[in-house]
């Protein structure tokens, strides 16, 4: 009903009157998700009525996961495990290793991993910066687009880490005080 009244809302805009127009549903997040909403369903106008709905078949997880919010794909839990782990042990003074997870048909499409640290040399965020870029090539998976935000206790960005689908390296940046 409130995607009709939209539809005629812009229809009634100059110069919308004879263009296609997409119209998605949002499902939000609760406020204290992790993850934002995902988008669910969508439908292309192409006069004054909406047409059929059609599912996205998209979700986004949070991990590591928690008991309310489970891992969508198991083995994607267990690589990432592996990474926060392996990161973990290393640099044991790490405030946390996370991630979201876009899926598409429960198939993992893009990981947006944050690690806050609490380094304070350029030295050692360098040191991190080379052996996440390490266990990330090791333990993600790499067939998706990968960034990784290393970020300090007080929010500061240190450190960006990024490869595209199908590259075998990351890019990195040490962010300079």
């Amino acid at each position: 009903k409130a995607a009709a009244e939209v539809l005629k809302r812009v229809r009634k805009l100059d110069g919308a009157s004879d263009v296609p127009i997409l119209i998605c549903m949002y499902e939000q997040a609760p406020n204290d998700s992790l993850v934002g909403g995902t988008f669910y369903a969508y439908s292309v106008s192409d006069g004054d009525t909406l047409g059929s709905w059609k599912e996205t078949n998209l979700q986004t997880s949070v991990l590591p996961s928690t008991a309310e919010n489970g891992a969508v794909n198991d083995n994607d839990e267990s690589s990432f495990n592996a990474f926060k782990n392996k990161t973990q042990s290393f640099f044991p003074n790490l405030a946390g290793v996370t991630a979201q997870a876009k899926y598409k048909n429960k198939s993992l499409q893009e990981l947006h991993v944050k690690i806050t640290t609490q380094f304070y040399s350029e030295t050692e965020i360098r040191s991190f910066t080379q052996f996440v870029s390490q266990m990330a090539k090791t333990y993600l998976p790499g067939d998706i687009p990968i960034d990784i935000t290393v970020k300090g206790s007080d929010g500061e960005v240190q450190a960006f880490l990024a490869r595209e689908k199908d590259s075998g390296n990351f890019y990195t940046h040490v962010f300079d005080d």
